[in-house]
This record gives structure tokens, C-alpha cells and sequence, in this order.
């Protein structure tokens, strides 16, 4: 009886401790949740990458595999992307089991596209051909295939399979994973009271802006110099970090309105794909009309459909109702 009534002692305490938090002591426990969670991916792609490398040369030490079969590149170029995905993936679904328990609604199940994901792939594709149609006025082309370039490509290989492969593909997936689904869910499990509480719009909004400016703050690594970026201008990174809030938004809204990650996945490999033709070394002021087509174009639609369809988030009532499930 003693043991009941202490263990019953303690649950009360517990639970009077969260009521003193408030939401704004909710809201920073999933914040600090979630940075945790970047750290932790970026250590498992850290670790698993060097893994890679070490298997690479293990079977290649001096590159006479590469220059004897020179297709054997592609191929660890192709291991460089999958097996490092396929770590993280397996380490945030033992680490993080109950967030993942949570995404009953199986957001890899749907494929189709939403009439608003098509307007925003049409409006990308009119950008771009406004940009060429520019510089052919203009006799001032910037467009390349620069960032598909590997700094050292092996066996002499001009362009990089791995870096066309993670910035098409893997490299939108891991991140739509990570911020739409992970760090999302992460935050509301916290904002629900650790799921004793049903979701709410209130809950949804604060966890759906949450997470869109941890998604906008990863732009903040252009603004440390590198030979790379060192031709970007400090305004523009910063109305990137803008640009970033403003499209994490929509995308989170599309991915709660539609329960499909791969829809939002699509939008951010095409919008990758537009944005890759201009290089990242490319030295021009933010005053250039190429850097404002590229950036305020952009963040006017964005901003445009984020006003039209803020609301539309919320409209899916089995999902306001359902209990998120504890750890």
C-alpha cells in the first residue's frame, strides 16, 4: 500500500510540474527536443559517412579499382548517399519510437499532388524560364552544372553521382523526414502534454512554426566563410533564412492537409533542381536581377499561399481528435 500510495505521490508531482511549465515551457522542452534530434542525425551522418569512406578504401586504397573499372566509382558514389540514409533512418525510428508511432496515418502511403503542390511546381518552372529568357536579353548566362561538380571526383570523373544523388533525391527526403514528420510530431508530443492531451489548433500552429524556423535557421551555415560561399552577400543568406521559414511553412501545411511526404519531397527535389543552376560560387550583388528573380519571386508566392491557405491545416477533424500515443 505504501508503495501505491508513493508511486501515486509521485505521478501527482509529475504531473503538477508539467501544469506549472505552461506552453511556453512545453514549447521550449520540444525546441531543445528537436535540436537535440539535428545534433543526433548529424552525427549519424557524420559517423556513417566516414563508414562509407573507410569501406571505399578498403576495396580501392590506392584508386587502381577506380582506374582499371571506372563505372566502380558511380557505384560507391551510390553507396555514399544510401547507406548513410538508411542509418539515420534506422537510428530516428529506435530513438524517437514514439513519435514514429504516432504516424499511423502512414504519410509514405499517398502519392498523388495536390492542385496546390501543381501551382507552385508551375510557378517554379515559369521562374526559371523567366531567368533563362534574362540572360539570353541580357547575353549574361550564369546557369551551370557547377554544383554537381565533386571537389576531388575519383577516376577523374568530372561531375559527382553522389552529389547529384543526394540533391535530387536523398538529401530532400532526409530533411522533408526529419523537420515535416520527426521534429513536428517531436514538438506537438510536447505541446500535448506528452501526449496526456488531445492535439488542438493552438498546438498545431505553435508546433507548425516551430518547426518552419528550425527549418529557415539551417540557411545560418552560408554565413560561415568557405571558398564556396565567400562571393554570396549577407543580405541574400539572410532573406534565404526568410525564404526558408516562409517555404517550411507551406510544406507543413501540405504534408498535414494531405498525409503524403512524398508530395513535399517532390516539391523540394524541384525546387532543388531549379535553384542548382546557379552556381554557389557565383559572385554577383544582391541588386543583380537574377539574384532578386531567383529570391523575391519566391518568397511573394510563398507568402501568397501561405495567406490563402494558413487555415486549411486544421480542417482534418479526425486528426484534431486523435490522442497522441505516449512513449
Amino acid at each position: 500500500m505504501a508503495s501505491e500510495q508513493n508511486d501515486s505521490d509521485s505521478i501527482q508531482t509529475k504531473t503538477l510540474k508539467q501544469q506549472q511549465l505552461g506552453s511556453t515551457g512545453l514549447l521550449v522542452t520540444g525546441l531543445l527536443e528537436a535540436f537535440v534530434c539535428i545534433i543526433e542525425t548529424l552525427l549519424v551522418l557524420g559517423i556513417s559517412t566516414y563508414f562509407t569512406r573507410v569501406i571505399t578504401l578498403v576495396f580501392d586504397f590506392n584508386g587502381a579499382l577506380t582506374r582499371e573499372y571506372p563505372y566502380v566509382c558511380i557505384l560507391f558514389d551510390i553507396l555514399g548517399v544510401i547507406i548513410p540514409f538508411v542509418c539515420i533512418v534506422e537510428w530516428l525510428k529506435r530513438r524517437y519510437e514514439y513519435v514514429f508511432v504516432n504516424l499511423s496515418f502512414s504519410p509514405f502511403k499517398s502519392v498523388s499532388v495536390s492542385r496546390l503542390s501543381m501551382v507552385l511546381l508551375s510557378l517554379g518552372f515559369l521562374e526559371l524560364l523567366v531567368i533563362l529568357w534574362y540572360q539570353h536579353w541580357a547575353d549574361e548566362w550564369v546557369f551551370s552544372l557547377e554544383n554537381y561538380q565533386a571537389i576531388d571526383s575519383c577516376g577523374g570523373f568530372k561531375y559527382s553521382v553522389f552529389k547529384g544523388l543526394y540533391l535530387v533525391a536523398l538529401g530532400p527526403l532526409e530533411e522533408e523526414l526529419l523537420f515535416r514528420a520527426l521534429i513536428f510530431f517531436v514538438i506537438l508530443y510536447r505541446l500535448c502534454d506528452n501526449g496526456k492531451r488531445n492535439n488542438d489548433n493552438k498546438a498545431t500552429k505553435n508546433a507548425i512554426i516551430a518547426t518552419s524556423i528550425l527549418f529557415g535557421l539551417t540557411h545560418v551555415y552560408n554565413l560561415i566563410p568557405t571558398n564556396e560561399n565567400q562571393g554570396i552577400p549577407r543580405l541574400y543568406i539572410f532573406m534565404q533564412i526568410v525564404l526558408g521559414f516562409l517555404v517550411g511553412l507551406v510544406y507543413q501545411i501540405i504534408f498535414l492537409r494531405n498525409r503524403s511526404i512524398w508530395e513535399v519531397v517532390l516539391l523540394h527535389s524541384v525546387n532543388n533542381i531549379f535553384a542548382s543552376f546557379i552556381p554557389i560560387t557565383l559572385s554577383l550583388p544582391f541588386s543583380h536581377p537574377i539574384r532578386l528573380l531567383s529570391l523575391f519571386v519566391p518568397t511573394l508566392v510563398y507568402t501568397l499561399v501561405l495567406l490563402k491557405n494558413w487555415k486549411y491545416a486544421f480542417k482534418n477533424k479526425k486528426y484534431q481528435s486523435k490522442k497522441l500515443k505516449k512513449r
